[in-house]
């Protein structure tokens, strides 16, 4: 199984989009990748190296809502662990769940006008791959959430002072398939997650 990390902890510019994590998904299903790489290949007598591998997606902050936009356009994911990952606007803010759909509107507006101020020269070109990657419509991550049926772990700092453990624990009773909540006692947004976090993370993943 090749975990696919997506660690965008350390920023709040820093960005990425479903279509960037199919590029990467991409590479590690191209059978030359891995062979160039030298990385491990099935024994004799199990899958062949040019058949699909199993895949799994890891990510944090904004990389755990771009993991999740993606899997919500690729069945074969094996695993999907959140860390860090909002769930909308008014969980974001300490609101009423209740508040999400009148709030949706708004979020892709401020979206909007947040990435039209960012650079006056506009945003970069995009390759012919992510444009014709599968996109997530837009959609908020519980309700992306609630039609997923890959095993999830959403995991969420208690003390993340950025983004509410409340996200996690939408994510996870939205979500339609296996899911878990694993709250971290210690650290913020950004900080490095204990090895006992990290193993259950791997055990959850080995498992899926």
């Amino acid at each position: 199984i090749y975990v696919l990390a997506l660690d965008l902890s350390g920023g709040a510019r820093r960005r990425c989009e479903p279509s960037d994590v199919a590029l990467a998904v991409r590479e590690l299903r191209d059978p030359a990748f891995r062979v160039a790489r030298r990385w491990p290949v099935p024994a004799p007598g199990a899958a062949k190296v040019d058949e699909l591998p199993s895949i799994a997606l890891l990510g944090r902050s904004a990389g755990a809502n771009a993991a999740l936009g993606y899997a919500a356009t690729d069945p074969l994911v094996t695993a999907l662990v959140c860390d860090g990952a909002y769930s909308d606007i008014p969980s974001l803010l300490g609101l009423p769940s209740w508040m999400a759909s009148p709030f949706s509107g708004l979020k892709r507006l401020a979206e909007d006008m947040a990435e039209a101020g960012s650079c006056n020269a506009g945003p970069p070109p995009r390759s012919a791959e992510q444009e014709a990657a599968p996109a997530a419509s837009g959609a908020s991550p519980w309700v992306l959430a609630s039609k997923l049926w890959v095993p999830a772990l959403y995991v969420h700092s208690e003390l993340d002072p950025k983004v509410p453990p409340s996200c996690a624990r939408a994510l996870r009773d939205a979500h339609a398939g296996e899911s878990q909540l694993l709250l971290v006692k210690d650290g913020t947004h950004e900080s490095d997650r204990p090895q006992s976090i990290i193993a259950q993370m791997a055990l959850f993943v080995h498992r899926a």
